[in-house]
């Protein structure tokens, strides 16, 4: 099954992406990972990004990287690790267009002579049915246009390490902590409590603006 879909009782210390988050929904992927991770737990992620430049790469794939970054900054995980590896990882795009060019084409060409000449009928059948994977892998693969510095020109390749936060734990402990004791204290304790959960959020958690206003709001609701 999809990874978003897993159902599992268990827990992970540590959950790796080689070059397969870029085929995950990112919200539900980023859902999924804080449900199935441990206290800490990790998510390490090594995969290729969408750089924001003009033009169409000919190597598809990959979240758009800003969006990525900024996403992640509303979630429960804390950055410990962004490395740019592209300079590492985009000669192995040089490797695959000679390895293609000079291999695999011309086997392409003899096997496709070779039915065109043998079995004309089977092999216009087979053109046409497969005729936009045909053109798909010619433009991608076959024309020569992959390379390591196009690919460095439109992605990005980064390795990511995120260690997830235990804020939702704080946050039940507050409001319990608010409903057990918010008859007797409901006037001292709000504002202090109010604050100390402000400063615990910015100073661990980095929550925007707008998610800090609506927590507080609902630390007053709970005290209302």
């Amino acid at each position: 099954c999809r990874f978003e879909e897993l159902s599992t009782n268990k827990k992970y210390d540590l959950i790796l992406c080689s070059e397969s988050f870029q085929y995950l929904l990112l919200e539900e992927a980023m859902e999924q990972t804080s449900i199935l991770l441990n206290k800490n737990g990790n998510l390490l992620i090594c995969d290729f990004f969408q750089r924001n430049v003009p033009g169409k790469s000919p190597v598809s794939g990959g979240h758009k990287i800003e969006r990525f970054l900024k996403y992640m900054q509303s979630q429960p995980f804390t950055q410990i690790t962004d490395k740019d590896i592209t300079k590492e990882t985009s000669p192995s795009l040089d490797i695959m267009r000679d390895l293609i060019q000079e291999v695999i084409f011309p086997t392409w060409n003899s096997v496709a002579y070779y039915m065109t000449s043998n079995y004309p009928k089977i092999s216009r059948l087979f053109s046409f049915v497969f005729r936009k994977k045909i053109a798909q892998a010619h433009r991608k693969y076959f024309s020569g246009g992959t390379s390591g510095e196009q690919f460095a020109h439109f992605k990005t390749y980064r390795l990511f390490l995120y260690q997830k936060n235990n804020w939702i734990v704080i946050i039940s402990i507050f409001e319990e902590k608010i409903t057990e004791q918010k008859r007797i204290f409901q006037r001292h304790f709000l504002k202090p409590l109010t604050k100390m959960y402000e400063v615990i959020y910015i100073n661990k958690f980095t929550l925007n603006p707008f998610q800090m206003t609506w927590q507080k709001q609902k630390l007053k609701k709970l005290c209302a």
